[in-house]
């Protein structure tokens, strides 16, 4: 069996949430730090995108957390940009800027040089979804040099969507077929 490429497999999860967002009338907004538009950009590319797509907010650089997303300034004395706070606080602000049936925030460390540590490595993604009144918080370390990480962070983030928005509305018995397919 060939092996898929990330490129194939971002692709791939991508088409499988825009399919399950259109097929279960929803809409999505996104607010992406770490992954600087590109979450967006993969449903864009997926031709009646706008029927699931309502936008959403890029914001990589500090200043712009604070003022496209509201963040109080006096937060940032006891959390990190990094961190799944942020996120958490990211995705509930996303809900006052853009009306969306889904919220999703991420941030995260693709490189050296930010707030990485031992408990915190580069590779740290804070993913936060926030659907029908329920925050959902995952936190992951991927592997691999800025790019693989970059990938594999928009691979997570749609696997894990598909999951917490249509994985457990599958009858029990089709779960593992379900999620063998997504692998």
């Amino acid at each position: 069996m060939i092996k898929q490429s990330l490129i194939e497999r971002k692709a791939i999860h991508a088409n499988l949430l825009y399919k399950n967002l259109l097929n279960n009338k929803l809409s999505i907004a996104f607010a992406e730090s770490i992954s600087g538009g590109s979450l967006m950009a993969e449903i864009v590319k997926i031709k009646g995108a706008s029927k699931v797509l309502k936008g959403g907010i890029v914001c990589y650089q500090p200043e712009s957390k604070l003022h496209l997303l509201d963040i109080r300034p006096d937060l940032l004395k006891h959390i990190s940009f990094e961190s799944q706070e942020m996120s958490s606080i990211m995705v509930r602000n996303l809900r006052q800027q853009l009306s969306a049936d889904v919220h999703v925030a991420i941030t995260g460390l693709a490189d050296d040089g930010a707030s990485e540590s031992t408990k915190k490595p580069v590779g740290s993604i804070f993913l936060s979804i926030l659907y029908k009144g329920k925050l959902h918080e995952l936190e992951t370390t991927l592997k691999g040099n800025r790019s693989e990480i970059l990938a594999e962070c928009a691979i997570y983030t749609f696997r894990a969507l598909n999951r917490i928005l249509f994985y457990s509305a599958i009858p029990q018995a089709e779960k593992a077929d379900e999620f063998a397919l997504q692998n």
